[in-house]
C-alpha cells in the first residue's frame, strides 16, 4: 500500500476484512456464523483497526473509528455503483436500503 497515510491504512484494511466476512458463507446456502467470525477475526490482526482503554474505575472503552471510516468508504462506493446501474439517487438508494433494513428487523 506505497503512499498510503498510515492514518487510514487500518480502515482500508477493516473494510477488506469485512467483505470477506460479506462473502464468507457459500452462495445459495443459509448464513452461518462460523465462517462469518473466521473471516472477521482478521480485524484483530490490524494494528490501529480499534482500540481499547480502561481506567481506574474499571470502565473500558473501545474505540472503532477506523472500522466505521472503512465502512462508510464501501458502502459509499456501493451505493454510487448502484445508484449509477439505476439512475436514480444516492437518496433514493439509500431511502431504499433503509426501507430494506426495516423490514427485515420487523419481519
Amino acid at each position: 500500500m506505497a503512499g498510503m497515510n498510515p492514518d487510514t491504512a487500518p480502515g482500508y484494511a477493516a473494510a477488506n476484512v469485512l467483505l470477506d466476512a460479506l462473502i464468507a458463507p457459500e452462495p445459495g446456502q443459509p448464513i452461518q456464523a462460523d465462517p462469518i467470525n473466521l473471516a472477521l477475526q482478521g480485524l484483530s490482526e490490524i494494528e490501529g483497526a480499534y482500540t481499547v482503554t480502561s481506567n481506574d474505575e474499571g470502565d473500558v472503552t473501545v474505540t472503532i473509528d477506523h472500522i466505521v471510516g472503512g465502512t462508510l468508504l464501501a458502502m459509499g462506493r456501493l451505493v454510487d455503483l448502484v445508484a449509477e446501474a439505476t439512475h436514480a439517487s444516492r437518496e433514493v438508494v439509500v431511502s431504499d436500503l433503509r426501507a430494506w433494513l426495516s423490514d427485515l428487523q420487523n419481519g
